[in-house]
């Protein structure tokens, strides 16, 4: 059904689309936009109204405006922030994940101890409480390590990450050891320097990441999948002689994925953080939606960039869909009676902006400013009756946060796709 709204005029009225920079480089106002990282809300920028259903069942954590780590109730959505900034970086929307380790931030208790000990609350956390541990060296020149047990499941990618701060040592390094269940038989360990923010893979072949949260704190995590099943560990470890020196610890997490999530705090016990869902459906979906033609801006920040498969954006009717995917490359494309067509695919960023146009035959794509591909293969139009942000109906999640999402109930011009991801 097509429907007839304002914005279908509005390029030849530029007294509306002249209200903000992203309408005046379409020379159209919109239908819908979304600009969760500019507003820090669900509320529709061209009405006014709150169209989006958003569920959690579970709370979840997210860095506030000050940089600290804050907790979001059940169905509350979370507006992530740059810790070192504060900019706003949009929705954050993840799939669920589980926290495997127990007793994420007190190392005196259910870890196990070799050559080292713990200070309990000596530090301010990331999350601006005194609840960091100082781990320290108690003897010898061996590895001064703080460990805990898990059953690894042959096959399947798990993430160890923990916020680490230098103390009297500026190098600490993350494990994953019993070497027979890693690949190449070999214990996985990445040494993080607390200093610069680099780290170096010491043994076997996992991906690292290190990242710099403020307040001399860095989140530090490794990958890796496992070749066997059985008994592993997880580690934080160093080699030195210097007795009582150390560093500090909080937040330690080990989850299955091929990167870390936000921090999920635990105290005995996994818990799980449900996932984020972020729809428009009902008259909600039906005030702004055309079947017949449409175009659509997103922007988004990944978190980490993995090569697992997202969904940035999902337009479904229970059978047929249209969705921004990253799968390795990033690009639109339909699924129509069964049949898929790919289009405008482009090397995938952890940030970017994507402009997604259709009408019958007239299909396009457009992704960072490169000169938007145009599909005529595709002969229907988008049937839909909701939309999902940041995930899919099969649960696809970005894990990282949009920015901003824009529609457009018209085709917009191929080089205007071009200059509104630029």
């Amino acid at each position: 059904m097509t429907i007839v709204v304002p914005a279908l005029r509005s390029a030849t009225n530029p007294a509306t689309w002249a209200k903000n920079e992203l309408w005046r480089k379409a020379v159209a106002t919109p239908s819908l936009d979304l600009r969760f990282a500019e507003s820090q809300s669900l509320v529709d920028a061209t009405t006014g109204a709150q169209l989006v259903t958003f569920t959690r069942a579970s709370s979840g954590t997210y860095v506030g405006s000050d940089g600290l780590i804050k907790t979001a109730t059940t169905n509350a959505p979370r507006f992530d922030h740059d810790p070192t900034t504060g900019e706003s970086l949009g929705l954050l929307v993840e799939e669920s994940r589980t926290n495997l380790l127990l007793q994420s931030e007190d190392f005196s208790t259910t870890w196990f101890n070799y050559d080292s000990s713990e200070s309990v609350n000596a530090a301010i956390a990331p999350d601006g409480k005194l609840t960091a541990d100082k781990l320290f060296a108690t003897g010898g020149d061996d590895s001064h390590d703080v460990v805990q047990t898990f059953d690894v499941v042959s096959g399947q990618t798990y993430t160890f990450s923990c916020y680490l701060k230098a103390a009297e040592r500026t190098e600490y390094r993350l494990a994953f050891r019993v070497a027979s269940l890693w690949p190449g038989s070999s214990n996985q360990i990445v040494q993080f320097n607390l200093n610069d923010g680099t780290y170096l893979v010491t043994n076997g072949s996992s991906a690292a990441e290190i990242t710099f949260v403020g307040n001399g704190w860095y989140r530090c995590s490794i990958t890796s999948t496992a070749a066997a099943s059985g008994e592993a560990q997880v580690r934080i470890q160093e080699s030195f002689d210097a007795d009582g020196e150390g560093v500090y610890l909080w937040g330690a997490q080990l989850e299955v994925g091929a990167s870390p999530t936000s921090y999920i705090p635990t105290e005995g016990s996994t818990v799980t953080r449900a996932a984020d869902v972020a729809s428009i459906s009902g008259s909600n979906f039906s005030s702004w939606f055309n079947a017949s033609e449409g175009t659509v801006f997103t922007s988004y920040d990944r978190t980490i960039l993995d090569s697992s498969p997202i969904r940035i954006f999902e337009f479904e009717d229970g059978t047929d869909r249209y969705e921004l995917i990253s799968d390795g490359a990033t690009r639109t494309r339909t699924s129509i009676g069964g049949t898929t067509t790919n289009i405008a695919p482009f090397t995938q960023d952890r940030i970017g902006q994507y402009a997604a146009a259709y009408k019958a035959s007239d299909y396009a794509g457009s992704y960072n400013g490169i000169s938007a591909e145009t599909v005529t293969t595709v002969t229907s139009t988008v049937s839909a009756n909701e939309v999902a942000l940041g995930s899919s109906g099969t649960g696809l999640h970005i894990n990282g946060r949009l920015k901003r999402f824009t529609y457009w109930p018209q085709r917009l011009p191929n080089e205007v796709l071009q200059t509104i991801t630029q």
